[in-house]
């Protein structure tokens, strides 16, 4: 089964604009990724970038990476079953998500604690079994999968501050709006050794007591929302691909009216949660975790369609330089997926340049701009002598248990 250049074009393009929002985790302390009053806020400019990555790019480009992995496998379903062989099938595709899971496992323990391979190792596991079912059925699947985001997103991780216990509060201020104190404790660690970052992200807080079950649920149900979102996004490629509508074969006018109908709706909704913090000056973490946040989540799936119609629309007068640029990265991504951590921990952490803390969110999106310029001209290198970057290789040859071709 031949590439298909529009998605290898679409993950490009959402590969590259991963570091736009993971730099904020890499480089600075982590509340700044929620909270624009934590990181050298004393700029309009520094919150005009954080409102504009907000609508723009957060949860949106791994909304697509999520989408796109949901129709790699589809994809992989159909070569296997085309080729109709005993050789290779549902187990050939559970050994790829397991030598997945376990890239995932080694980038989670020794590199990144923002690890989404192991996440989406298990998702692929998970939803593979519903490959088969109907359209109708798929998209029901996804609509009941992101309502228990939602939820989980405000009734399950939201709370009423006066309600914390002294202690509770502090930790929870923590990890949303540290106090000067400990963004110096933050700094420390991060500019430390990398047993000194994994021992942090084992024990969560910086006061060294245990965290409280309050906090404990807040941010585990937070993190399992996005766990769910991702598989969520993963159904939907599925539906987006059997609908052919990520693969080009809607007609131009669904195109034309999915790009403007959901950037444009899917960006107001975003908006809504924006005024409503910013409302609260962002001071306000019960507000943020109850019911801040969730018009982002709410935004997202229509953006990501609004993204993927507008690829179309706009390829669809046929491929260009850009585009095949794109699709270049887009045939790498495993491989510059971790070059991103690579580079982001040599330059940020202080095994490395140590960085962490020293630019502000417009020097971040110039550094992003900088990453992005930098793989694309990796891709174009690589490309010409070898058939697939290193880890892609690496994951087929482990796959099909036989070493895959590389040169050209």
């Amino acid at each position: 089964m031949p590439r298909i250049d529009s998605i290898d074009t679409l993950r490009g393009f959402a590969l590259l604009g991963l570091p736009l929002m993971n730099l904020l985790v890499f480089a600075t302390p982590v509340a700044a990724y929620m909270n624009p009053n934590v990181h050298l806020s004393d700029s309009p400019l520094n919150h005009f970038i954080f409102s504009f990555l907000q609508i723009f790019a957060d949860q949106k480009f791994m909304g697509i990476f999520s989408v796109l992995f949901g129709v790699g496998l589809v994809l992989l379903h159909e070569k296997l079953k085309q080729q109709q062989t005993v050789k290779y099938g549902t187990g050939t595709i559970y050994l790829r998500l397991f030598v997945l899971m376990v890239i995932g496992y080694l980038h989670v323990t020794y590199l990144w604690a923002g690890d989404i391979l192991f996440v989406y190792a298990v998702g692929g596991m998970l939803i593979y079994p519903f490959i088969g079912v109907g359209k109708k059925s798929l998209f029901v699947i996804f609509g009941i999968i992101y309502a228990l985001v939602v939820l989980m997103s405000t009734l399950g991780s939201g709370f009423d501050t006066t309600a914390l216990t002294p202690l509770a509060k502090a930790q929870i201020e923590e990890s949303f709006n540290p106090s000067l104190e400990q963004i110096q404790q933050f700094h420390n660690i991060f500019l430390g050794s990398m047993a000194d970052i994994n021992q942090f992200y084992e024990q969560i807080t910086l006061d060294g007591q245990d965290i409280e079950l309050q906090v404990l649920i807040t941010q585990f149900m937070f993190s399992l929302a996005a766990i769910f979102r991702a598989y969520a996004m993963m159904v939907l490629g599925i539906f987006l691909y059997k609908a052919g509508f990520v693969t080009g074969q809607a007609s131009i006018g669904q195109y034309r009216f999915w790009s403007v109908f959901g950037l444009l709706v899917g960006g107001a909704i975003t908006v809504v949660g924006l005024v409503v913090n910013y409302g609260h000056d962002f001071d306000d973490v019960g507000i943020f975790y109850s019911y801040g946040n969730v018009f982002v989540t709410l935004g997202s799936p229509l953006m990501v369609v609004g993204y993927i119609a507008l690829f179309h629309w706009v390829l669809n007068k046929g491929q260009t330089l850009w585009s095949m640029a794109l699709a270049r990265v887009g045939r790498m991504a495993l491989s510059f997926y971790l070059l991103q951590s690579v580079i982001c921990v040599s330059v940020f952490y202080g095994v490395g340049f140590g960085w962490f803390g020293s630019l502000a969110r417009w020097e971040l999106v110039l550094f992003a701009l900088g990453l992005a310029g930098l793989q694309l001209g990796i891709a174009k290198l690589w490309l010409t002598y070898f058939k697939q970057g290193p880890m892609e290789w690496l994951w087929r040859s482990i796959t099909y248990r036989q070493l895959a071709p590389l040169l050209k």
